[in-house]
């Protein structure tokens, strides 16, 4: 198992299923090593270039979190919680025990022969995988007993450790996903854990100051999430992860953006006054963000306002000069030219 453990982390990374942000995963491993120090940073973190939210410790100490997780959480103390968490089951050998022991294995030999779609998209097949080696619920409640005690020692709270699995269950509420995975094996199991860790003594507020670069490199994972979430057309998921104001308050602004993105691609009856709104919206906190210019010269043209799309587009190709769509917003501007010579 850990042979085949190294070969699917091989199959991983050379898939390009990694997603290569240095200081982030370096930080990340840090972490892991001061919430298990006696192993000597053995315990590897990697992010997974996936946007459904899911964990997995393979048995030799190979940890991976994929980006929709991570980017949902809203705080290093919120994703210490996880990684206490994942790394308690490496460290009681979880992956080893039991039926554990032939899920487990079937899932590192299921990685090995993947064929991953383009994109860097999964399509769910590690999802799968890993909730079909998911642990049972004994093993999940020792996972976090454990976990929870390490992440105290550091000077983590219980709010930030409660507020990590409340964010994943009102995921899971409105979750599209029909399998079992990670965290989301059950949300009677999440509403226990919340109930848990809310219930557990030691300090509730965390005393921890946070790494001095890690909210700015958080954000810029979470602007990589969002994107990465429009364009696997998970509208559903995304709005159901930015329409609450408190969530959305602990993201970028560049939020706002994707929110407008994710109502005009669900198209339900009210959505395209839902979508102009936060496009606004967007436009006002973030008028630089190229994908709002476009998104605005867009919607311009919609109404027939030629000289404001012009405006916004010509705005758009400045600021994205490598954009991959600069030869179909240049049709446009050429077309509103072409149209107001005519005139």
């Amino acid at each position: 198992m850990w042979d085949e453990s190294h070969e699917a982390a091989t199959a991983l990374r050379r898939r390009g299923m990694l997603v290569a942000e240095e200081a982030y995963v370096a930080r990340l491993n840090e972490l892991m090593t001061e919430l298990y120090p006696e192993f000597g940073g053995s315990i590897k973190v990697r992010i997974l270039r996936e946007v459904v939210p899911n964990a997995m410790a393979f048995p030799n100490g190979d940890v991976y979190i994929s980006l929709g997780l991570l980017g949902r959480l809203e705080n290093e103390a919120q994703i210490a919680m996880v990684l206490a968490h994942e790394g308690a089951h490496f460290v009681q050998r979880h992956g080893y025990q039991g039926r554990n022991r032939r899920l487990v294995a079937g899932t590192l030999a299921n990685i090995a022969g993947l064929t991953f779609g383009l994109a860097g998209a999964l399509g769910g097949q590690i999802i799968f995988l890993g909730g079909a080696a998911g642990h049972g619920r004994d093993m999940e409640r020792e996972a976090d007993q454990i976990g929870f005690a390490r992440l105290q020692k550091l000077g983590y709270g219980r709010a930030d450790a409660k507020r990590a699995f409340e964010v994943l269950r009102d995921d899971a509420k409105q979750s599209d996903e029909t399998k079992t995975i990670y965290l989301f094996a059950s949300h009677p199991m999440l509403d226990e854990r919340i109930e848990t860790v809310g219930a557990a003594g030691g300090a509730n507020d965390t005393s921890r100051v946070p790494s001095e670069n890690f909210p700015a490199m958080h954000r810029k994972l979470q602007l990589n999430w969002l994107a990465a979430e429009i364009g696997a057309g998970r509208q559903k998921a995304l709005v159901a992860a930015l329409e609450d104001d408190a969530r959305r308050a602990n993201m970028p602004p560049e939020a706002n953006y994707y929110l407008s993105e994710a109502y005009r691609m669900r198209a339900n009856k009210e959505d395209e006054a839902l979508a102009a709104k936060w496009l606004a919206k967007a436009y006002e906190l973030t008028p630089t963000f190229p994908p709002v210019l476009r998104a605005a010269g867009l919607a311009a043209m919609k109404e027939g306002n030629a000289a404001n799309a012009a405006t916004f587009f010509k705005q758009y190709l400045e600021l994205a000069p490598e954009a991959t769509d600069r030869a179909f917003v240049q049709s446009y501007l050429n077309r509103i030219e072409q149209e107001g010579t005519k005139q």
